[in-house]
This record gives structure tokens, C-alpha cells and sequence, in this order.
């Protein structure tokens, strides 16, 4: 079987993953590429893959063939985490899909799984549009925010977050609505690696990497214009001053 190739977002949601990861959880694991990735390298690891389609998890199958058949990869055909059953250790991974699309996942898990009171959910997230609802909501919950790697991938720049869930976070979050959003601060849409210190050598160093990361920041001030004119009284003014803030981020302004 020919080693595995991982590069673009999905390469940068690998190396979220803690080093101590003994059973990822690939949580709408389309073509299994990660998973396999994984278990390639980490010999004593093993992953659970989950899609609720089954043309993607008959990809995922041919992917992790070798590793299914030791027991040590089992695909599930099935919707969000319901088959989960919690261990330590665990790292669940949510990449390449919508961030409504995250939250819901996130939101039903406690109705369907049997999550320990003293339980900490590590997640590895991806999402492809949302980003910043995404983190509000995590961050209202009271979630964890950890570490974050941003990487151009086929001409767009994509963020991978990594946060922490106690069961209270759970509750929290399963208990929210995306109604309750109070418009944002400036870290739900650029993410925790800005407010440590402005954007740095996130996409290396050079024009090119200046470049990227400009181009990045402009893409999340369009989306937040964008969003502007479907909102009113004290959410729009906050978006109008999240906006300017976002600007200034940006060398010279927007």
C-alpha cells in the first residue's frame, strides 16, 4: 500500500493533533486520508471513521484496508459522533465541512453519547465557512481555546483550531443558539494566533508570506461587511467596530 501523501488544511489539522492521541476520532472522514496518515504514524494508535455517506466511507475503506483488517482503523457509517464512546486519549478530529454544520455535531453529542462528568472532549476543527460563529460560540461555552495553524491550501488560506471541552462546556454549548451571537470580538475571526502578538511570520517569512496573511485578513473584513447589512441596533454597531478593528490588523488599514 503506497504511504500516504497529507499536505494543504488537512496536514495542518494533523499536527494539531496532541502528541499523546492513542485513538483519533475522524469525525466526516470523506476519503479516510488522515485517519491513514495517522495510523501510518503512530504505530500504536488507532482511529475511528465516521461518515454518514456511504460513496466517501467506501474511499475511507480502501485508504485504511491494511489497518481495519488488524482492528486497528473501524469505520462507522453514521451521523456525528453517536457512535463514539468516550476513552482517554481520544482526540476528535471535525475538518472540511460548514461551521453550523461543527456546532450541530457538538451540540446533539451529549443526547447521544455517554460522556463522563469528568471528561475533557479534545477537538481538532476545521470548518470551511463559519469560522468565526464557530469561535464565539466555543468561546461563550466556556471551551478552551488552543493552538491554531492557518495554511494556504489550493489558492485559499484555511484556519484548524484546536479546543477543549469539559462536560460543562458541553452542556453549555448544547444548550446555546446561534441567535445568542453578540457579533464577535476580533479573535473569533482571526483566531488566537493574532491576539498573541499581531500576525508574525504565520505564513513565512518574505513578500509571499506578507501577502497570504493580508490576504487572509482582507477575506475575514469582506466577510464581516458581508454580514453587516443583515444585522441591527447593538449587534451592527459592535460588527461596524469589529470591522475597523479587523482593519487595523492590517498594515497601512483597509
Amino acid at each position: 500500500m503506497p504511504q500516504v501523501v497529507l499536505r494543504g488544511r488537512l496536514r495542518a489539522a494533523y499536527d494539531l493533533l496532541p502528541e499523546d492521541t492513542l485513538r483519533l476520532i475522524d469525525v466526516g472522514c470523506d476519503h479516510g486520508y488522515l485517519s491513514a496518515f495517522f495510523l501510518e504514524n503512530h504505530p500504536e494508535g488507532k482511529a475511528l471513521l465516521i461518515d454518514k455517506r456511504e460513496g466517501p466511507l467506501a474511499k475511507a475503506a480502501l485508504a485504511t484496508s491494511p489497518y481495519e483488517k488488524s482492528g486497528r482503523a473501524t469505520l462507522s457509517l453514521s451521523d456525528g459522533l453517536s457512535v463514539w464512546h468516550p476513552e482517554a486519549q481520544d482526540t476528535v478530529v471535525i475538518a472540511g465541512m460548514g461551521g453550523r454544520e461543527i456546532l450541530s455535531i457538538l451540540r446533539q453529542t451529549l443526547d447521544l453519547v455517554l460522556v463522563p462528568e469528568d471528561y475533557t472532549l479534545r477537538l481538532v476543527w476545521q470548518a470551511m465557512r463559519d469560522v468565526a460563529l464557530v469561535r464565539e460560540m466555543f468561546r461563550l461555552a466556556g471551551a478552551e481555546a488552543g493552538e491554531q495553524k492557518l495554511v494556504e491550501d489550493r489558492g485559499w488560506v484555511y484556519s484548524a483550531d484546536t479546543a477543549v471541552f469539559t462536560k460543562d462546556a458541553l452542556v453549555k454549548l448544547q444548550n446555546s443558539d446561534n441567535k445568542d451571537s453578540t457579533g464577535g470580538e476580533v479573535e473569533d475571526w482571526l483566531g488566537p494566533i493574532f491576539g498573541e502578538g499581531g500576525l508574525g511570520p504565520i505564513f513565512g517569512e518574505g513578500e509571499m508570506g506578507a501577502a497570504l496573511a493580508d490576504n487572509y485578513c482582507r477575506r475575514q473584513i469582506r466577510i464581516a461587511r458581508g454580514e453587516i447589512a443583515g444585522l441591527n441596533g447593538e449587534k451592527k454597531l459592535r460588527r461596524e467596530a469589529l470591522v475597523e478593528e479587523l482593519a487595523r490588523n492590517l498594515a497601512g488599514g483597509e
